[in-house]
């Protein structure tokens, strides 16, 4: 937040008595809306991947206590059993 500790010095107001709202606009053209809604999507990708990474993470654990090698549990999540392989070995 480094604009908010500049308005905080230059003003000396509390940092958390104003609000900071950007604008982005070239040549008359306001391009906000689109940059908040990449922000907007990013963010949601973002939570995508962590809910599919601890749901893949999960499934892999449950697998394989239930007996099934890395070929099989490869197969059933949909990728390669080198990458079972890392994952499993990244959470243990």
């Amino acid at each position: 937040m480094e604009v908010r500790d500049m308005i905080h010095l230059l003003t000396e107001q509390p940092e958390d008595s104003f609000d900071i709202d950007w604008h982005y606009v070239q040549a008359g053209n306001d391009y906000t809306r689109a940059v908040e809604d990449l922000h907007r999507w990013e963010e949601q990708t973002a939570q995508a991947v962590a809910n599919r990474d601890r749901a893949r993470r999960e499934i892999i654990a449950t697998l394989r206590s239930a007996g099934l090698s890395q070929r099989a549990i490869a197969e059933v999540i949909g990728t390669s059993h080198q990458r079972v392989a890392q994952l499993m070995a990244e959470t243990s």
